[in-house]
């Protein structure tokens, strides 16, 4: 099913609720905006086992990662550091890999 454009109604609030709903029913959602989280991607992990940042642009203090794609056979991991409302704090067992996360809210 396909949600129409409304026209334009003089409320604007209105207007930015109708476009949200009219992109959800067309099937603009994306995994990340259904879920609490952002997709991060850390270019180079650095030295194996040592910690590196994952920088995130969520409001809030996130407490779940998950790795959606890594270019070599690493582990990732928990540091021990506790994370930020910008940054989580992981390790790898295998150096310099570029790894893509989901960084969310449980």
């Amino acid at each position: 099913m396909k949600l129409f454009n409304f026209g334009r109604v003089r409320d604007t609030a209105v207007n930015t609720w109708l476009d949200a709903l009219r992109r959800l029913v067309n099937g603009l959602l994306t995994f990340t905006d259904n879920f609490n989280c952002v997709a991060v991607n850390v270019a180079d992990t650095g030295t194996a086992d040592t910690e590196f940042e994952a920088t995130h642009d969520l409001d809030f203090t996130p407490d779940y990662y998950q790795v959606t794609g890594i270019d070599k056979g690493g582990v990732v991991y928990l540091s021990g550091t506790a994370w930020t409302s910008t940054k989580a704090y992981l390790k790898c067992t295998v150096a310099n890999c570029d790894v893509d996360l989901l960084i969310g809210k449980k």
